[in-house]
């Protein structure tokens, strides 16, 4: 092969390229009685086939090698059902020149959390990892965006990574992993992502500039470290009975349904097998985002091994394990430890929710509040599925119910309060 510089060169696979530079010299050296200009030819010609073997060296490294500060990114997101809630904020100034100082971390968690499984993040959409040169290249040709709009450095991530509390530092945008929108969409994110620990830590890879110290986002810290959860799978067997609280609240588990008793009346919600719903389905389902939204703001979280009920009112009760369980709603945890103590809850309460759920309606018995001997006023509601269904709660209506002999008698309501 001629090369640039008009010498002979030997073109070697890069399986040969381990031969010594020794080898190299003795085969280039002078013959006896050759003269010292022709011996110094020689060298030169050694000296640049040397080059030319380094370079051939260079050429035959792969040239898409993910580094380890990615590849451990990469591998925390293809682990199992993993759920991140967000922590912290971070938050930068812009200065006159355009640049970011003054990065402040302060606690948050107003964000929904981010959902992993198998590679992908979820958020009711499907994200798939991308590079960052797809996705600079999308933000770009985005006609919405900013003419101020400026991508952050190597330097600059690594400020705000180390204002989130980060070890790990990057040595290319490369380093981070990125998403766009899975399903034929090609909507990208404006995050860059790395995982230390039990943390993820999202930085937003471009900013507008403009206004003298004007403040802009720089990106969230997400922990996988939640207080409440299940660990293991259980069955319906395993949790049915009464639960108490500490306070004295009660709930009975019978026939795959959780009763309490709140303001007179009881309340019901399904218990779910979100097993039932595994992968996408589950992850795309609306009510199970939400309701995930709603406990990990409490510490707690959804898994694909929970078995979780609801109610109208918002209360959602997750089974931690075959004696635990919590109720979670907007004021906290509260825990409830299985009893042998004897429920609360009348028979015949068990008896008209069955009778009236042979009906088939379209909408579904909330809860019974008692009116005398053997009648109630029923609340409705589209589902009583509350995690993965009904998360909008509430009722959509109301009509009476008397029981007699094993019977049922619907009609108006005109007891209803």
């Amino acid at each position: 092969m001629q090369s640039l510089l008009g010498f002979n060169e030997l073109a070697l696979p890069c399986s040969e390229n381990n031969r010594s530079l020794d080898s190299v010299t003795i085969a280039a050296a002078p013959r006896r009685g050759e003269g010292v200009e022709m011996t110094m030819n020689k060298k030169m010609s050694v000296a640049v086939l040397a080059l030319g073997c380094l370079s051939l060296l260079a050429a035959c490294q792969p040239s898409n090698v993910v580094s380890k500060v990615k590849q451990h990114t990469v591998t925390v997101l293809n682990q199992k059902d993993q759920v991140w809630r967000e922590t912290e904020a971070v938050s930068a100034t812009v200065t006159s020149q355009g640049s970011l100082k003054n990065e402040q971390v302060k606690p948050d968690n107003k964000l929904s959390p981010a959902i992993t499984n198998a590679g992908k993040f979820y958020s009711v959409a499907t994200f798939k990892q991308s590079d960052y040169a797809t996705i600079k290249k999308a933000i770009q040709k985005n006609e919405a965006q900013p003419k101020t709009l400026r991508f952050v450095t190597v330097k600059q991530v690594n400020a705000t990574l180390k204002a989130m509390g980060a070890t790990k530092q990057i040595k290319a945008l490369t380093d981070l992993v990125y998403t766009q929108q899975a399903d034929g969409h090609t909507f990208p994110s404006n995050d860059g992502y790395l995982i230390e620990g039990d943390h993820l830590y999202e930085v937003i890879m471009a900013y507008t500039t403009g206004g003298n110290a004007s403040t802009v986002n720089r990106g969230n810290v997400y922990s996988r470290k939640i207080k409440y959860g299940t660990t293991k799978q259980l069955t319906f067997n395993e949790v049915a009975g009464t639960w108490q609280s500490t306070a004295g609240d009660q709930a009975t588990v019978r026939d795959d349904q959780l009763v309490t008793i709140q303001n007179k009346s009881y309340v019901r919600g399904k218990v779910e097998n979100l097993s039932h719903l595994q992968g996408e389905k589950l992850y795309r389902n609306t009510a199970y985002s939400l309701r995930q939204t709603q406990l990990v703001k409490q510490n707690a979280k959804l898994t694909q091994e929970s078995l979780v009920a609801g109610d109208l009112y918002d209360n959602m009760y997750l089974f931690l394990s075959k004696t635990k369980m919590a109720r979670v709603n907007t004021s906290g945890v509260t825990i409830f430890t299985k009893k042998a103590d004897q429920s609360q809850i009348p028979a015949q309460v068990f008896e008209v929710f069955r009778l009236l759920d042979q009906r088939h309606t379209d909408e579904v018995a909330a809860y019974l509040l008692p009116h005398g001997t053997d009648t109630y006023s029923v609340a409705l509601t589209r589902s009583i599925n509350y995690a993965t269904v009904n998360y909008e709660g509430g009722a959509t209506g109301a009509e009476s119910v008397s029981i007699q002999d094993g019977k049922i008698s619907v009609g108006p309501d005109l007891n209803h309060n």
